[in-house]
């Protein structure tokens, strides 16, 4: 895999202002201005939960590729049973850690 070169996670927002998205270690730092309306604070909130999980949802799939590359050898070895459960459990963990980010549903 190659190096990333995005601003590393985790990013956040100030609370109760979804305008802009900071990096968490570095609050000063903004990466990303969320252009909004008041009538439409719904759509922003949703915006900005979703950008906010970016780095999150890029690190899972990034792992799901390299589970599935194993996967794909363990079942090409023939001992797919016990590898195949720990790293599906795995991945749909990282996966639904990540999609409940983006909904605004977790802080983690």
């Amino acid at each position: 895999m190659s190096e990333t070169k995005h601003t590393p996670g985790p990013w956040v927002f100030p609370e109760g202002s979804f305008s802009y998205i900071t990096e968490g270690a570095r609050p000063h730092m903004r990466i990303a201005f969320l252009p909004s309306d008041w009538r439409e604070y719904a759509s922003s909130e949703a915006n900005a939960y979703l950008l906010r999980a970016a780095p999150d949802m890029y690190e899972a799939l990034e792992a799901t590729d390299t589970d599935l590359t194993l996967l794909l050898a363990s079942i090409a070895a023939g001992d797919p049973a016990a590898e195949l459960r720990v790293r599906v459990e795995d991945i749909r963990r990282r996966q639904a850690a990540a999609i409940a980010k983006a909904k605004g549903e977790s802080n983690v």
